[in-house]
């Protein structure tokens, strides 16, 4: 886990939590972060989730 956290970004410097962004992520960003998860994560293929 800790590994996933250190690949996801930065500690926050102040014990805060930021505001939420104004806008969505882009598809890259999503991609990105995709990439990130599979490292230490499974996903289903998107045909076989369930509804």
């Amino acid at each position: 886990m800790e590994g996933l956290l250190q690949d996801l970004g930065q500690p926050l410097s102040e014990p805060i939590l930021p505001n939420a962004p104004e806008t969505p992520p882009t598809p890259q960003q999503l991609q990105a972060m995709r990439q990130v998860l599979e490292k230490y994560m499974e996903f289903l293929p998107s045909g076989q989730l369930l509804n």
